[in-house]
């Protein structure tokens, strides 16, 4: 990259870009999201004088250790959840949060230090070998291409299923979707990977292997999920995993990824002004930047407030470990916090990784969390040295995604981990496939 004629430093690059981020995502925060949505719980208060700089420093810290440039397929992963999570976790609950400043600057240190453990682990764990399968790929894509059609046509039977792309209806479909496919239930399970997994994987095995029945099943999935639950994020994923694609095959990926996010997050808050603009910012807002970048921060303060002054749950409202424990909370915990937090009974406040640690083991439930998270990057890692980065960095960054809205043990039992690292295996690698080989980014890595 060059300025005024002279080439400019990856690392100035990226921090100037940083720096930018930050300052746009806490422009848009006091422009737009905290006069709009203060309803929701976002608030401004003024702070101790120590406060500010002590935010700003540990919003940037961060980036001082994040890879800055990718060699590892979880390395976007880990920009995706700095710039999704961090900073709105570092100053939203300060501003947000009826709490005394020095009380949370142990939540602070606790957020950066486990981000930066999750960073730690995945670079350090004993790396894994997975034994390479020649031709693996023309084995696989029937078997995916019958379990994608399996998958729509058990939603499409189970709901007497019609195609609704209405937009204005979606809060109806969404609260009819929550009646027929209760959480925990197969349906709302075959849901989740059709919409966080089948459908992204279509879009890029297209994109990879030129392949127009995968993006034909994608679009099929992205209509069969949106018109059941009306849920954005089953149009938005595909588009978000084709264009990370295109960016990790680039030398500054990073810095157009955090610049995309920037710039996305700018433009929603500026509709404000235009006139009429209001209602169709909030309606963008709600689906994009607020959910994705805001609410994370906004949870980790709700989710920590109440821990703090409440019971810990200690995996007693899990599926799968709650039998070890003896319940203190009736519901779940993303109902429960939605429903002390927002008065809405129904409301599933799915807090990240972090947050969700804390309300199960409090600052140990991060570290906890930390490193499980640490560890699940690592296979992704070890597949990517063998099954191209490509691939790989893709399944990374849908696993991340699902970790800023979701605790780490129901993303990885539920949130089809197991489905991506399947995919992985079966991916053909390019030494297997000279074809494979000309394509950037799907170059055979050395193997360790």
């Amino acid at each position: 990259m060059r300025l005024f004629g002279k080439p400019l430093k990856r690392n100035t690059v990226i921090w100037t870009v940083a720096v930018l981020y930050l300052l746009v995502h806490v422009l848009v925060y006091g422009v737009f999201v905290l006069p709009s949505f203060a309803f929701r719980g976002y608030g401004y208060r003024d702070l101790d004088w120590w406060a500010y700089p002590f935010l700003i420093f540990a919003a940037l810290l961060p980036v001082v250790w994040l890879p800055k440039k990718l060699e590892r397929a979880s390395d976007f992963a880990m920009w995706e959840l700095y710039a999704t999570i961090i900073p709105s976790s570092v100053y939203i609950p300060f501003l947000s949060i009826d709490r005394p400043p020095i009380e949370m600057t142990l939540l602070t240190i606790c957020v950066i230090f486990s981000f930066w453990l999750t960073n730690y682990v995945r670079l350090h764990a004993r790396p894994l070998y997975f034994a390479r399968v020649r031709n693996a790929y023309s084995i696989y894509q029937i078997p995916f291409f019958i379990v994608a059609a399996m998958f729509i046509v058990f939603i499409w039977k189970s709901v007497n299923f019609r195609i609704d792309l209405n937009w204005a209806t979606i809060y109806t479909r969404r609260a009819q979707a929550a009646k027929i496919a209760p959480k925990g239930s197969l349906l709302a399970y075959a849901i989740n990977i059709l919409v966080k997994i089948i459908n992204p994987l279509g879009v890029v095995l297209w994109a990879i292997r030129k392949s127009p029945v995968h993006l034909w099943m994608s679009i099929l999935g992205v209509i069969c999920a949106f018109s059941f639950n009306g849920l954005r994020t089953a149009i938005f994923l595909p588009i978000f995993a084709y264009l990370l694609l295109r960016l990790s095959r680039s030398d500054k990926g990073i810095p157009w990824m955090l610049s995309i996010i920037g710039i996305v997050n700018f433009l929603v808050g500026m509709i404000i002004f235009l006139p009429s603009g209001e209602n169709i910012a909030m309606d963008i807002a709600a689906a994009s930047t607020v959910r994705g970048i805001y609410v994370t921060g906004l949870l980790m303060g709700n989710y920590w407030d109440w821990f703090t002054r409440n019971p810990l749950n200690m995996m007693a409202t899990s599926p799968f470990f709650g039998s070890l424990t003896h319940p203190v909370y009736k519901t779940s915990i993303p109902l429960l916090i939605g429903y002390q937090y927002f008065g809405d009974p129904v409301n599933v406040a799915n807090a990240h990784y972090l947050a969700s640690g804390f309300a199960e083991f409090s600052y140990g439930g991060m570290i906890a969390a930390a490193i499980i998270a640490g560890y699940v990057f690592s296979l992704f890692d070890a597949m990517g040295e063998s099954r191209g980065m490509s691939a790989s960095t893709i399944c990374a960054a849908l696993l991340a995604m699902q970790m800023t809205n979701g605790a780490i043990q129901t993303t990885i039992l539920t949130g089809g981990v197991l489905f991506l690292l399947m995919f992985l295996y079966f991916n053909e690698d390019a030494e297997s496939n000279p074809e494979l080989a000309r394509e950037p980014g799907l170059a055979p890595q050395p193997a360790t």
